[in-house]
């Protein structure tokens, strides 16, 4: 038995000589259409077997939008973050999410980040179409840790010296911010305020930067 396989008038470029037509790379932009395969008995012309079949081929020429993903940074956990809102664009709303992480706490398109570790998480937004075709958006979210509030405190004898020595506990890897009366500010944990004033009465406050993330005052 002989075949011939040709698409829709074409019948000068035969696309395939076996029992089978293969679309190793299928894109259904370029691949829908009629096709048409000849079945021939050499050894007998007025055999059953010969006639001309035909398939139509018409698989959606929509391809699959997962949208585009991104990395997103937060200071302490948020809660439950949906994932669908991280999308960047338009997105095709049929998709599946995946951890590619360990938290173990997503469900749908809703990540429960309350009791997670400080960390990266990475997850895959998958959206499946026709013939194995897909498309599909990483979002990778960090978990930062904020710092612990620092303790201020101050000299309390400050006439003789005329100097107001400003304290703050210690607390690893962090940056301080100083704000006070006068327009006073300082990046030093234990700043000192020479020649004081009334100008320099009121209230200070510190707080310190971890990561970009914030201490309360």
């Amino acid at each position: 038995i002989e075949y011939q396989w040709w698409k829709g008038n074409n019948t000068t470029t035969i696309l395939s000589t076996t029992n089978s037509l293969v679309f190793p790379n299928f894109n259904p932009v370029t691949h829908n259409g009629v096709y048409y395969v000849r079945i021939s008995y050499p050894d007998n012309p007025s055999s059953c077997l010969n006639q001309v079949l035909s398939y139509t081929i018409n698989a959606d020429t929509t391809l699959p939008n997962a949208g585009q993903g991104g990395s997103f940074s937060y200071c302490g956990t948020q809660n439950t973050v949906d994932l669908n809102t991280l999308l960047q664009g338009t997105f095709d709303t049929d998709g599946v999410w995946t951890e590619t992480s360990n938290s173990g706490t997503l469900s749908g398109n809703f990540w429960n980040s309350s009791n997670v570790a400080f960390g990266s998480y990475s997850f895959t937004y998958r959206v499946d179409g026709d013939c194995g075709v897909f498309d599909e958006a990483i979002v990778n979210i960090t978990i930062k840790e904020i710092p612990n509030a620092p303790i201020a405190s101050s000299n309390t004898i400050i006439c003789e010296t005329k100097e107001l020595n400003l304290f703050a506990t210690t607390i690893p890897n962090v940056t301080y911010n100083w704000v006070g009366p006068n327009g006073f500010s300082s990046s030093v944990q234990n700043p000192t305020i020479e020649n004081i004033s009334s100008l320099n009465n009121g209230i200070y406050m510190v707080n310190v930067v971890l990561n970009d993330c914030p201490s309360e005052p």
